[in-house]
């Protein structure tokens, strides 16, 4: 429910142009606009914190449920990113590498489902993020009830998780080379 908060910067991220608007981003208008979308709880450093601190109930929940939270928090924090790099001014394309969710998803979602991700403006992120919604809940009422995740959905979990990893790991060592002092780090 915490991560679902967020889910409106999905949608205004997956409705902006970005060709269109980074040109813009010094314009006054442009710049209010950003003030009043890209505010509230969700653009504080706390919200992320606690969506990071979420981590503490894998242990508690079923492998594929963490895998669909963890798909579904990747998502959610890289809109929140790039909404607070446009609402700095900056192109989050510079600074951003381009997540192909495509490749995580298959195993959270039926392969119908997967498939249909980005084939259209009716199957984009937020479409996404309400498949992963349900398919998290639905994992969460099995879990309670009478049995365990089968062999597939395991494993499918488990290359989800990883891909996932890869993921925080390589925003990590971004953060850590544009911090770094010039010739600091080697690439």
């Amino acid at each position: 429910m915490d991560a679902r908060k967020a889910t409106f910067l999905v949608m205004q991220l997956e409705m902006l142009k970005l060709d269109a608007v980074v040109p813009e981003l010094k314009d006054p208008r442009m710049q209010r606009y950003f003030e009043i979308t890209a505010s509230g709880e969700v653009m504080t450093d706390e919200y992320l914190a606690r969506l990071h601190m979420h981590a503490s109930v894998r242990p508690f929940v079923s492998t594929a449920a963490w895998a669909a939270y963890s798909v579904y928090s990747n998502i959610v924090s890289a809109a929140i990113g790039k909404m607070k790099m446009l609402k700095i001014g900056q192109d989050p394309r510079r600074f951003f590498t381009e997540v192909h969710w495509a490749a995580i998803l298959p195993g959270v979602l039926p392969a119908d489902e997967s498939r249909l991700v980005g084939t259209d403006s009716e199957h984009g992120l937020q479409w996404v993020l309400a498949r992963l919604e349900e398919r998290l809940a639905s994992e969460l009422q099995r879990s309670l009830g009478e049995g365990a995740a089968g062999l597939d959905s395991i494993t499918d979990a488990k290359r989800i998780l990883e891909a996932t990893d890869k993921i925080e790991t390589s925003r990590i060592e971004e953060q850590l080379r544009r911090d770094a002092p010039p010739g600091a780090l080697k690439s």
